[in-house]
């Protein structure tokens, strides 16, 4: 019985996952980020191989990563992935390709935040096209790398003015409210944008819980992952009403803190009318699985 193999590698998490023809799982791995452009080459490879770790043969598979910007990130990805016994012929995709394969269909836009953001559709011809996704560095507005930074960066601005959740969330993520300490455990991080990302979910509950510089910090870049969207729209001349939206990634799993200041911003600003926005039901492992699959049959 035929088997195939989808890995979705994030800036946080890797994800395997085998299913028969029948559709049946039949192997699941899991382990840290494995973003090629910004996790270091050997935890990459570290994370990879136990992801991996027990995974039958495969007759197809597909493996989507974040950070797959060109061909020395493919080459680099081939390479691990054949010398951990996956075949040459494996399929590799950006990332938001397998989420797009696990959304409903007609879905016409998909808002991924995880670590990292960007919006994203599948158009006329299969073509993928995506806005944002910039990274840590040159962009991920609305990402939980950028909610976290920012709390963060209000605490080391002013420590002793951060709220008792505040200091506790940091506390906890750090092991320490020194801030000298705190600046060298995240410039040491194995993958720092990754180690930040964590403070995305503690913003969202103390913005539910009412602490208005949290709330503040949510809506403020909720509206930019918002304008994001309808940027995107924009560009690819998609109707800007109705539009069947999907939410993506860790973020919108943190608190409804984050989706509740998504859909204000696109209702009170007119960025996009009357869509619909539902959460992505299946992984986006699934959706790699899925695109082997499809390249296993030559659809």
């Amino acid at each position: 019985m035929a088997r195939f193999l989808g890995l979705d590698c994030g800036g946080s998490t890797c994800r395997a996952l085998v299913l028969d023809e029948n559709g049946e799982a039949i192997f699941r791995g899991q382990s840290g980020a494995a973003n090629l452009s910004t996790t270091p080459p050997a935890a990459l490879r570290d994370h990879l191989k136990k992801a991996l770790e027990g995974c039958p043969p495969v007759d197809a598979a597909c493996a989507a990563f974040a950070g797959l910007l060109g061909s020395p990130e493919r080459e680099r990805a081939l390479e691990i992935l054949t010398s951990l016994g996956l075949p040459e012929s494996i399929r590799l995709e950006p990332d938001f390709a397998a989420t797009l394969a696990a959304c409903p269909e007609g879905t016409d836009l998909c808002v991924l935040a995880g670590t990292g953001s960007l919006v994203c559709s599948r158009i006329r011809g299969g073509t993928l096209e995506k806005t944002g996704g910039l990274g840590a560095l040159l962009g991920d507005d609305g990402s939980a790398f950028a909610i976290g930074r920012a709390a963060l960066r209000d605490f080391l601005d002013a420590p002793h003015s951060s709220s008792e959740a505040a200091r506790g969330a940091i506390e906890a993520l750090c092991e320490t409210l020194d801030p000298a300490e705190i600046v060298g455990k995240v410039y040491r991080a194995p993958s720092p944008a990754a180690f930040v990302a964590k403070l995305a979910a503690s913003v969202g509950l103390r913005a539910r819980n009412g602490e208005p510089d949290a709330f503040h910090l949510v809506e403020t870049q909720m509206t930019a992952l918002a304008e994001l969207a309808a940027q995107h729209a924009r560009r690819l001349g998609l109707e800007a009403k109705g539009l069947r939206i999907a939410l993506a990634g860790g973020l919108w799993q943190g608190s409804a803190a984050f989706r509740e200041a998504f859909l204000r911003a696109l209702e009170a600003r007119g960025k996009i009318e009357g869509a619909s926005v539902e959460h992505l039901k299946r992984p986006p492992v699934e959706g790699a699985v899925k695109l082997a699959m499809e390249t296993a049959y030559g659809n």
